[in-house]
């Protein structure tokens, strides 16, 4: 086998694995977004919908990323493994029973699918970078806008806008606004101090 053979055989087995590093990391989404469904589903202000779009983006690039890895001569793997953020999201969303409270976690999950697109990108060039760069990594981030967007829609709606490193929400502080009966009875008090100082009120 000549030079060139061996570093191009190299070059693909590179390829091979850090798009199959990718892929793990979309099964282990696709795994998480089924567990997250099936625990919402039936609770109230349930995003039930908008999860199942997002586990069909995932697994749209999951068969996507599968098809190239065997077209590099890779066997796609079946299963998860992933070692990145998505199997400790999964843990947390299956101890979560209301709808609105799995967007921060998703959200974890979603931000280090786009991370592992970027990195693979390092290692990926012609058709194989194309299948990231120009399918991939768009969809990740449009997975990323809507979490945020249903974040954002659920704080406006009395859910939970913003969320900690572990997961949990972050009570917005309570702002009271004055009624009108709090209003007149103020009005009330300043007249009967300027009548106690003489002055006349105006």
């Amino acid at each position: 086998m000549r030079a060139n053979e061996v570093l191009q055989n190299t070059h693909r087995a590179v390829e091979a694995s850090a798009l199959s590093n990718l892929l793990r990391s979309e099964l282990a989404a696709c795994e998480t977004y089924r567990t997250a469904v099936h625990r919402v589903e039936h609770g109230s202000e349930s995003p039930a919908l908008s999860l199942r779009c997002l586990y069909r983006s995932h697994r749209k690039h999951a068969d996507e990323l599968s098809e190239t890895v065997r077209q590099l001569g890779g066997r796609p793997s079946e299963f998860s493994g992933d070692p990145g953020a998505w199997p400790s999201v999964h843990e947390r969303i299956a101890a979560i029973e209301d709808g609105p409270q799995t967007l921060g976690p998703l959200g974890e999950g979603e931000r280090s699918s786009v991370e592992r697109a970027l990195s693979a990108l390092r290692y990926l060039d012609g058709p194989e970078a194309e299948v990231v760069r120009k399918r991939v990594l768009p969809g990740l981030v449009a997975n990323l806008n809507l979490i945020a967007a249903l974040a954002a829609h659920s704080a406006t709606n009395g859910g939970p806008g913003r969320f900690g490193r572990d997961g949990n929400r972050i009570a917005p502080k309570e702002s009271r606004r004055p009624t009108a009966a709090g209003t007149n009875a103020e009005r009330r008090r300043g007249t009967e101090e300027e009548d106690d100082s003489g002055e006349r009120p105006r």
